[in-house]
């Protein structure tokens, strides 16, 4: 059903939003939706946090996986 390579991407893609998740749990990650707007705000703690675990997903993927 699904390939490695669509695998792969889904989680390149996700592994962002999933990096999120720290960031928010610690407070560093604030979405709020006022009249209809959604706003978002992040410190810099929040998207440095971001990064480095979507680093170390994409980087366990792709070690995982390799460049099959």
């Amino acid at each position: 059903m699904f390939n490695s390579v669509y695998v792969r991407l889904i989680t390149y893609v996700l592994s962002l939003a999933v990096g999120a998740v720290p960031a928010w749990a610690a407070g560093w990650l604030k979405i709020d939706i006022t009249d209809g707007w959604v706003n978002g705000h992040m410190q810099i703690e929040g998207a440095v946090t971001a990064l480095l675990t979507a680093t170390g997903i994409t980087g366990t993927v792709f070690k995982k996986f390799g460049t099959k």
